[in-house]
C-alpha cells in the first residue's frame, strides 16, 4: 500500500473539521437584534460555516494532491518562512483587531496574504511598490466605508422626513449599498487600469471587495457588530 505524507495532514484536518462539524451543531442558535427583520441566521451560523468551509478546503487539497503522491511516500521539504509570515499576520490581525477596526484590519490583513502568496509563487517584491499598495488599501477602504456610511445615514433621514418605513429594512439598505460600493470598487478599478502593470494592483482591489462583500453580509444585513475603530463615523 503506498504511504503518501503528504496526505496525512489535510485528512488528519478534515477529521478535524467533522468533528468542528459536529459539536458546532450542538450549540444553541440564539437570534441577536436582526431577529425582528427575520435576517438573523442566529449564533450558530459562524462556527458551521467555518466547519464547512475548512472540510472543503481541505477536501479540494486532498483532490489536489492524490494524483501526484509520491511512491517512496516521503513528503518534499517544507518551507517554513512562509508558513510562520502567514501565522505573524494572524496574530497581527488579532491585536490590530480592535484598534484598527474590522474594516481596515481585514483589507490589511487580506493584501498581506495575497502579497505573500504572490511572493511564494514567483513575483518579485520591492518595497516601496508594496508600501504604495498598503496605502492605497487603506485609501480605498476609507473611500468605500464612507461612501457606504452615506447611504445608510440618507436612508435613515429620507425614511424619517418623508414617512418611508422600507428604508429602514436592512434588506433595503444592504441592496442599496452593496451598488454604491460595486459602483465605488467599479471606479477605482478603472482609475487603477492605468497602474495594472505594477505589482500588487490586483491584491489591493481583492482585498477591499471581499472585506466589504464580508461586510455587507454580517454588518448591514445581519446586524452583527463589528468593532468600528478608527472608522467611527
Amino acid at each position: 500500500m503506498r504511504n503518501d505524507l503528504a496526505l496525512l495532514v489535510p485528512l488528519g484536518l478534515i477529521g478535524f473539521a467533522l468533528i468542528w462539524l459536529a459539536y458546532a451543531w450542538t450549540l444553541p442558535s440564539e437570534g441577536m437584534i436582526g431577529d425582528r427583520f427575520g435576517y438573523d441566521p442566529g449564533s450558530r451560523f459562524l462556527p458551521v460555516a467555518a466547519g464547512v468551509v475548512l472540510a472543503a478546503a481541505l477536501l479540494g487539497d486532498v483532490v489536489r494532491r492524490w494524483p501526484a503522491r509520491p511512491v517512496s511516500g516521503l513528503a518534499g521539504p517544507v518551507q517554513t518562512g512562509p508558513v510562520l509570515a502567514h501565522v505573524a499576520i494572524l496574530i497581527a490581525y488579532l491585536i490590530a483587531f480592535r484598534p484598527l477596526g474590522f474594516v481596515l484590519s481585514t483589507a490589511l490583513v487580506l493584501f498581506g496574504l495575497i502579497a505573500l502568496n504572490q511572493r511564494h509563487m514567483g513575483q518579485p517584491f520591492r518595497l516601496w511598490p508594496f508600501l504604495g499598495a498598503v496605502a492605497a488599501v487603506v485609501a480605498g477602504s476609507v473611500a468605500v466605508f464612507s461612501a457606504l456610511r452615506w447611504v445608510i445615514r440618507t436612508c435613515f433621514a429620507l425614511a424619517r422626513t418623508h414617512g418611508l418605513p422600507i428604508l429602514r429594512e436592512p434588506a433595503v439598505q444592504t441592496g442599496l449599498a452593496t451598488l454604491i460600493v460595486m459602483g465605488t470598487l467599479g471606479l477605482m478599478v478603472l482609475i487603477c487600469r492605468r497602474w495594472r502593470h505594477l505589482p500588487h494592483v490586483a491584491a489591493v482591489q481583492v482585498a477591499i471587495g471581499t472585506t466589504f462583500a464580508i461586510y455587507l453580509m454580517f454588518r448591514q444585513l445581519f446586524l452583527i457588530q463589528l468593532p468600528p475603530g478608527i472608522l467611527n463615523w
